[in-house]
C-alpha cells in the first residue's frame, strides 16, 4: 500500500504502508494544486500552477509535462488509466491522451460564468474566479466525462457540463439548484450525482439529460456537500 500528499511546498511525499516514512519526494516549483494515480500504470500526475507532471511513482522519473495556458485546479483519469481530464481556470476542460506521447488534448470550452454581485462579500469568491473549472469526473465505463464551474455560491451558473468521451454525442447541460461542490458518476455509469453550495443533492440520468432525484436540505442554505458517492449497488 502506499499514499501520496501534496503541500504548498510544491513536494509530493510518498508514503509506504500508510506509515509515517516517506520512500520518495517528487518536488515542483510551485504548490501542488491536485494529485492523481493512474489506474493500471506505474503513473503518478501532480497539477503545479500551469503544468501537470506524469511521473513514474516507482523509479521517481519525470516521464513528461501537460501544460496548460493557467493554472490546473483539478483532474481525474479514466478508469482504464489511458485518459486524464484536467480542469484549469482558464474555463477549459481538457482530455488528455496518456498513451500518446506527447500529446495534443482535446478542449472542451465552458461559458464565461456570470457571478452574483453579491459574489463580492462571499468569502469563497477568491478561491475561484468566473473561469475556473474546480470539478471534474469521468464515469466508471469511460463514457463520459462532466465538469463544473468553481464560481462561488451566488453565481448565476449552476449547471454541470456533460460529454461523451466518444464524441458521438451533443453536450448535456444539467441544471443544479444550487453552485455545484461535489460530484460522482454511479458504478454502471449511467447516473450523475451532483451535492451543491445549499446542501442540495440532486441526481440525472445522463442518457436522457434529465433529473431523477432531488433532495433539498431546508434550512441548511449555508452547508455545503463538499463530497458525493454512490453506494455499492449504486442505491
Amino acid at each position: 500500500l502506499g499514499a501520496e500528499t501534496g503541500l504548498a511546498d510544491g513536494v509530493v511525499r510518498r508514503f509506504m504502508n500508510l506509515l509515517p516514512r516517506i520512500t520518495r519526494t517528487f518536488a515542483h516549483a510551485a504548490s501542488v494544486a491536485a494529485i492523481e494515480m493512474i489506474p493500471h500504470s506505474d503513473l503518478l500526475a501532480v497539477a503545479s500552477d500551469t503544468i501537470v507532471v506524469v511521473w513514474s511513482r516507482s523509479t521517481g522519473a519525470k516521464l513528461f509535462e501537460l501544460k496548460h495556458p493557467q493554472a490546473v485546479v483539478t483532474m481525474r483519469a479514466s478508469p482504464d488509466g489511458t485518459l486524464l481530464a484536467t480542469g484549469s481556470r482558464d474555463r477549459f476542460l481538457r482530455i488528455w491522451h496518456l498513451t500518446r506521447q506527447p500529446s495534443e488534448p482535446t478542449e472542451y470550452e465552458l461559458p464565461v460564468a456570470q457571478p452574483d454581485p453579491a459574489d463580492a462579500h462571499d468569502e469563497m469568491a477568491p478561491l475561484y474566479g468566473e473561469g475556473t473549472i474546480a470539478l471534474v469526473a469521468i464515469s466508471p465505463d469511460g463514457k463520459w466525462v462532466a465538469a463544473a464551474h468553481g464560481t462561488s455560491a451566488n453565481s448565476s451558473t449552476n449547471k454541470v457540463h456533460v460529454w461523451s468521451l466518444s464524441g458521438d454525442g451533443p453536450e448535456l447541460v444539467l441544471e443544479s439548484p444550487h453552485q455545484p461542490m461535489s460530484l460522482a458518476f454511479s458504478h454502471d455509469g449511467a447516473r450523475l450525482a451532483g451535492g451543491s453550495y445549499g446542501g442540495d443533492v440532486t441526481v440525472w440520468e445522463i442518457s436522457r439529460g434529465t433529473e431523477l432525484f432531488r433532495r433539498e436540505q431546508k434550512g441548511l442554505e449555508s452547508s455545503v456537500i463538499h463530497c458525493i458517492t454512490f453506494a455499492p449497488g449504486d442505491r
